[in-house]
């Protein structure tokens, strides 16, 4: 074996060209590897899926496969379907725009004062009324699609004329099958997002949903005997070095998530895996958050966690509730695991707050990190009721 070695790598330093094209090989692999994990779907109602990476840039769709599986000798009608995609996909696009910049706005009304509130709602309202337009083209865009998959020839060639496809004579004007088409449906919304950077959106029906309330009160049933959760671990109980009274639960997990194009690469494992624990030092509650990879490379896409960022938790009712990360979080490589780690810790701001997460039902959580928001679904959703009792059984 050594000798062969030995031989291959003699090989190589004889052989420049043999070395170029290994090295070539391996970045390749390399550079492939990197992209597989780190896509992300949108999932649209016409059966469009558009991915994105987590650097929230634009990949590719899968309308060319739609389109190839669309039984049709008339290139009028595949020129149209293509063209019914693409403005699809733009719209799609938009949203998620609008979404980063709502959850922004929506964290930053918590620290404004009344004039500027006013200011925000204003704006809220605007971008509400958006994405409501951009939905109602969305519904019109399925159902045109769905039109042409049937191949009703009068309803084909209304579309051909609506899209300046086909003018009224029957000729032919546009058959481009570019991606911003110049000839867009009357009821198309503006476009003000189109610059915007895309964010990636968790689409939560990638996943089963849970029989939420059933589950969530037969926990609250147990509790209120006396009993403790079975995941309560208090870790550290008792006064801290500078002498402050400090309680520190362990680490529970929260939540896992693996995108269904990732699911061939983690059949054993999840790619990503959320745990979190309360804190209470000197009078403050805190939440520890620890966010962990089943990558090394996630973090040249995601980036860090910057001080006065927030995390967004999200309730089964509506309701939202913004926590600010009291210092700013580098991520690090876990050695033994080829993990990459990200630990944040946020401030509950005060009584109000801390009785919203022992009552509500968590639904999301969103994280803001310095390339994007990005919001995950929640399942296990009393997960705050339980590690606040436990905190509260710490004396």
């Amino acid at each position: 074996m050594f000798c062969f070695a030995k031989s291959f790598f003699l090989y190589l330093n004889n052989h420049y060209f043999c070395r170029m094209k290994l090295l070539y090989t391996l970045l390749i692999i390399t550079f492939t590897s990197f992209t597989a994990f780190n896509q992300k779907n949108i999932l649209c109602q016409s059966g469009q899926i558009i991915q994105i990476d987590a650097a929230n840039n634009f990949l590719s769709t899968n309308a060319e496969a739609l389109v190839a599986k669309f039984s049709s000798d008339d290139q009028h009608l595949k020129d149209l379907l293509v063209k019914l995609y693409d403005l699809e996909k733009v719209n799609r696009l938009k949203v998620a725009a609008i979404d980063k910049e709502v959850a922004i706005m929506e964290y930053d009304m918590k620290r404004a004062n009344a004039g500027e509130q006013k200011t925000f709602k204003t704006k809220l309202a605007s971008f509400k009324k958006d994405i409501k337009s951009l939905d109602d083209t969305e519904k019109i865009y399925v159902k045109d699609i769905k039109s042409v998959l049937k191949k009703n020839t009068k309803t084909v060639n209304q579309l051909l004329v609506k899209y300046q496809m086909l003018v009224q004579d029957g000729s032919n004007t546009d058959t481009s099958t570019s991606v911003i088409s110049n000839a867009v449906p009357k009821t198309a919304p503006k476009d003000d997002y189109a610059d915007d950077p895309v964010i990636p959106v968790i689409e939560k029906s990638t996943q089963p949903q849970l029989p939420v309330p059933v589950k969530a009160e037969a926990k609250k049933a147990n509790l209120s005997k006396n009993k403790l959760p079975e995941d309560c671990t208090i870790e550290f109980n008792g006064k801290n070095g500078e002498n402050k009274k400090q309680t520190t639960l362990g680490l529970a997990r929260m939540l896992t998530y693996t995108p269904d194009k990732m699911k061939s690469y983690y059949k054993l494992s999840d790619f990503l895996t959320i745990s979190a624990a309360f804190e209470k030092l000197d009078g403050k509650t805190y939440l520890n958050i620890e966010a962990r990879f089943n990558s090394k490379d996630v973090m040249k896409s995601y980036g860090k966690i910057h001080k006065s960022d927030f995390l967004r938790v999200e309730f089964i009712s509506g309701r939202k509730l913004f926590l600010t990360a009291v210092e700013s979080s580098d991520p690090y490589l876990e050695k033994h695991t080829a993990n990459s780690v990200y630990k944040a810790r946020y401030q509950i701001a005060n009584k109000s707050d801390l009785d919203i997460l022992q009552k509500e039902y968590v639904d999301k959580l969103g994280i803001m990190w310095s390339s994007g928001f990005e919001a995950y679904p929640v399942y296990d959703v009393d997960f705050f009721h339980r590690q606040l009792t436990c905190l509260k059984s710490a004396k």
